[in-house]
């Protein structure tokens, strides 16, 4: 929380602050979509090969 008022504030204009954020909300939510699941990442990068044989 700002411990005081930034008087910036009042030449914003709030219709143009609002586009700008929806337009970073969309961007972040399109990027989002195309990325893998977790399970499918690790599948990806971090899966370890079979280090022990198994002995018949």
């Amino acid at each position: 929380m700002p411990s005081r008022y930034n008087p910036v504030l009042d030449s914003l204009d709030s219709d143009k602050l609002q586009q700008s954020l929806q337009q970073g909300s969309k961007a972040i939510a399109n990027t989002v979509s195309t990325q893998p699941s977790h399970a499918e990442f690790i599948a990806r990068f971090c899966n370890a090969k079979d280090v022990y044989q198994k002995s018949a």
